[in-house]
């Protein structure tokens, strides 16, 4: 099965009104199947979206790789600071037709930290916070890892496969 598509939250300003902004894609209206819906804040701080009859209708817009839906809702329902932040994407998972967004990280609720007010216009670009000595050291181990399998089919098949300098497969014939 395809890994499910991102949602997108965002807090951003309309004047003097903060609103909490929800990019939905295709696929997740089609799972929910409903032309309106619903929004609740879970106990955990996540989300729930379900199909509904007096809700939201998600406005469509476009995005790079396809349609999305966007649908923006006044902050003061619900229990976040009210400042604007980056957009961030989280995972949702679908149970009984509804759609569960996990809680926003502790951060990005405070507003605090690498996902504190954004400038100027709305970034696209979701942000996280890094620790580029443990990226750094996590992708070494992949890279090991991936020579030993090398290896490996090298010793079963007579193919050998390397990596270029740009982390590129290169297969060499026996």
């Amino acid at each position: 099965m395809a890994e499910e598509q991102e949602v997108g939250i965002s807090v951003i300003a309309n004047g003097a009104t903060k609103l909490l902004r929800f990019t939905l894609q295709a696929s997740h209206l089609e799972k929910l199947n409903s032309e309106r819906l619903d929004l609740q804040r879970q106990a955990d701080g996540g989300f729930l979206i379900i199909p509904g009859t007096e809700g939201f209708k998600p406005q469509k817009g476009a995005l790079e790789n396809g349609a999305m839906y966007i649908q923006t809702i006044n902050l003061g329902k619900f229990a976040l600071t009210k400042k604007t932040r980056k957009r961030i994407n989280l995972r949702p998972s679908f149970e009984n037709g509804n759609m569960v967004i996990p809680p926003p990280p502790k951060e990005w609720c405070d507003a605090s930290g690498d996902f504190g007010t954004a400038k100027g216009r709305r970034s696209d670009a979701a942000p996280r916070p890094t620790n580029i000595k443990s990226d750094i050291e996590e992708l070494q181990a992949q890279i090991e890892r991936a020579k030993e399998l090398f290896a490996q089919i090298e010793a079963r098949t007579g193919i050998k496969i390397t990596l270029d300098r740009d982390l590129r497969l290169v297969v060499a014939g026996r």
